[in-house]
């Protein structure tokens, strides 16, 4: 079987040539696409298409490099420091957060008499009206009778005074655990 071949001149030449002829341009096409498929590690390096001539999804082998010198690590309290394998010098990076809302613990007893009519309020400098929030517990030893008299404390509403409540009037003195946190307004 034999080919026939076509050359065909550029369209200026074109145009002259077959007199009438006119090049129309077609619809526009769709965009092609490149993406990167699987990269895998191997001797040779190499690209291969596994998609198509519109829609190339690239496969990549890249040969590993030599290894890198390593690094080293120190700690120093807040601060870790890192150097290259060899090099004198770490440089330090401070790990240390903002520093968090002042605290402080207060211990409070609940007076076995000092209950009227279910309430009991104590007097500490350290309870504010306002910036503090309060996490109440009772303190080791006391849980059990905190829990059987169902006491639980109010919110803070005069400067100096933290007032609980209870069900039933606990049968001893209890030792209370109270955190307060500042808070923003």
């Amino acid at each position: 079987m034999s080919s026939l071949v076509i050359e065909l001149p550029g369209a200026p030449e074109l145009e002259s040539e077959l007199g009438e002829a006119r090049l129309v341009p077609g619809p526009k096409g769709d965009a092609a696409t490149v993406a990167v498929g699987t990269v895998m590690k191997g001797s040779v390096p190499e690209v291969t298409n596994v998609g198509t001539a519109s829609d190339a999804v690239f496969d990549f082998v890249l040969p590993q490099g030599d290894p890198g010198p390593g690094l080293q690590f120190d700690w120093d309290g807040t601060e870790l420091g890192v150097r290259v394998a060899g090099q004198a010098e770490y440089e330090y990076t401070d790990l240390r957060g903002p520093a968090g809302p002042a605290a402080a613990l207060i211990s409070v007893t609940l007076a076995a008499n000092g209950w009227v009519d279910g309430e009991q309020t104590v007097e500490n400098a350290l309870f504010l009206s306002s910036g503090r929030a309060y996490l109440v517990c009772a303190a080791s030893g006391s849980e059990a009778g905190y829990a059987a008299a169902g006491v639980r404390a109010l919110d803070v509403t005069v400067d100096g005074e933290m007032t609980f409540v209870c069900e039933s009037a606990p049968v001893g003195s209890l030792n209370v655990s109270v955190l307060s946190l500042e808070v923003s307004p």
